[in-house]
């Protein structure tokens, strides 16, 4: 990885500012700015950031480890795009909000339990994990369009994932998909 920017610590409001921060990594670059604030037992996140012709095992690597365990086997070939934000305090039991909209166009998917790619994968999607101490179970992921061949076979539909401790899923697809190939 590599970092480009700049970083301002004021030791009065005990804030670090983030200014134009360029995060180069293998086959990606994540554009950052924002604020952190330090407090005794806690940290005050702020922060944006945007990345396109991103690589998924890119962006998981720089996740926080509960959310990381999530995505961290899948990877990518294809057009993505993401914008987020991180903010509010992280606590020993509090986490900040997160949000994170994406895009895949031009996409292939692969995952280690799948026996065929993923392809022609268009996905738009959104991530919202709540601040608080039940962020995971008041979570979100949300798919409202996918289109992709699972195999040779054509699928269209939308999808979307409640709670992330006790997953609760809505789905609508469109297609048939040969489950033995």
């Amino acid at each position: 990885f590599g970092l480009h920017g700049t970083v301002d610590y004021h030791t009065a409001t005990d804030k670090l500012y983030i200014q134009n921060m360029a995060l180069r990594s293998n086959k990606s670059e994540i554009f950052a700015s924002g604020e952190i604030a330090f407090f005794e037992q806690a940290k005050d996140f702020d922060l944006s950031f945007s990345g396109k012709d991103l690589d998924i095992g890119d962006l998981v690597a720089l996740m926080p480890a509960l959310y990381r365990s999530m995505f961290e086997e899948w990877n990518s070939v294809g057009n993505l795009m993401a914008q987020g934000s991180f903010t509010g305090k992280m606590e020993s039991h509090l986490l900040p909000e997160l949000e994170l909209n994406f895009e895949l166009n031009k996409g292939k998917l692969r995952h280690p339990d799948l026996k065929n790619s993923i392809s022609d994968v268009s996905i738009n999607g959104k991530v919202h994990i709540p601040p608080g101490r039940n962020s995971l179970r008041n979570a979100r992921l949300q798919f409202p369009h996918i289109s992709l061949k699972a195999g040779k076979d054509p699928l269209q539909g939308n999808l979307q994932i409640l709670n992330f401790e006790n997953p609760n899923l809505k789905m609508n697809w469109s297609g048939s998909v040969d489950l033995e190939a």
